[in-house]
């Protein structure tokens, strides 16, 4: 029997989305910490995430949890667990920036975990962004790698994190 075809379990579905969070969280936390540690060392806890020198640094912290699943529609936890995002018409990998349009609805996680156990291969990101989770085929040709799709899934990813932070600034009347 095809495994590719076999539905992907709650429980499996529920442990990639955990551990890619907790991977995620884990990797822009080496970009946020150090940051953080400084501003407050410097001005107390007054201080903004993204004030000083380094301030724009966090910034590639939290756009890398949105290009988690770029390469291939491939996170590290569906590495692990055997698991593709791809286009949910054609079943090709996914494109890099739907899978950057599908992570922004992390903001949403808790519902979105929700969705995905009830569908465990689309979530509410999945089918904004035209997406799907299935089991990895490592007998399927890989797509090549488009530079210029995963250039604009991180530009993205960037534009969107900078929206959220200094539109949240500026609609708290705080100084970016």
């Amino acid at each position: 029997m095809d495994t590719k075809k076999l539905p992907i379990e709650p429980a499996h579905r529920l442990t990639s989305m955990l551990l890619d969070h907790f991977i995620m969280t884990l990797v822009a936390m080496v970009f946020i910490a150090p940051v953080a540690l400084l501003n407050f060392k410097e001005s107390g806890a007054n201080n903004s995430l993204f004030s000083g020198g380094w301030g724009l640094l966090p910034l590639l912290g939290f756009a890398l949890y949105f290009c988690k699943d770029v390469f291939q529609g491939r996170s590290l936890a569906k590495r692990a667990l055997k698991l593709q995002l791809v286009d949910d018409k054609t079943g090709e990998p996914a494109d890099p920036v739907n899978t950057v349009i599908r992570n922004f609805f992390c903001f949403i996680w808790p519902i979105e975990v929700i969705v995905a156990l009830m569908n465990t291969e689309r979530r509410i990101g999945d089918r904004v962004a035209g997406t799907r989770l299935e089991r990895f085929d490592a007998a399927k040709e890989p797509s090549e790698i488009s530079y210029a799709r995963l250039s604009i899934a991180i530009l993205l990813a960037v534009g969107f994190v900078l929206l959220i932070i200094f539109g949240t600034n500026e609609l708290l009347g705080m100084e970016g």
